[in-house]
């Protein structure tokens, strides 16, 4: 038997083993979930800045730093809290109050 078909062999083996199937499709669904979450929490971040943009009649350096953090912790809750409360705010500062930015969404696992 060659090195190339013990390959193969043993590649066979690992697509035939239900564990090591459901290793990767357990991987696979967690880098859809991820990418999901993170691709959310930007858009939604985009669009309320641009939003209180043209609402409070400017940026607000701040207040876009702080849509950033949510989005960089994939926080779309909040986010989506900030979207319901945006009509009702009279300026950034009022807008953002008591918002807090958790930390940064790990990375991707190996």
């Amino acid at each position: 038997m060659t090195s190339t078909s013990s390959t193969a062999s043993q590649n066979d083996g690992w697509s035939q083993s239900s564990t090591c199937r459901a290793v990767e499709e357990a991987g696979r669904t967690a880098g859809r979930e991820y990418g999901l979450a993170e691709a959310t929490a930007r858009t939604l971040a985009r669009l309320l800045s641009r939003q209180a943009k043209d609402k409070f009649a400017g940026a607000d350096p701040a207040g876009r730093a702080m849509l950033d953090g949510l989005a960089q912790a994939f926080a779309g809750g909040p986010l989506e809290e900030l979207g319901e409360r945006l009509l009702a705010a009279s300026n950034w500062a009022e807008w953002l109050e008591g918002v807090v930015v958790p930390p940064p969404a790990p990375g991707l696992p190996e």
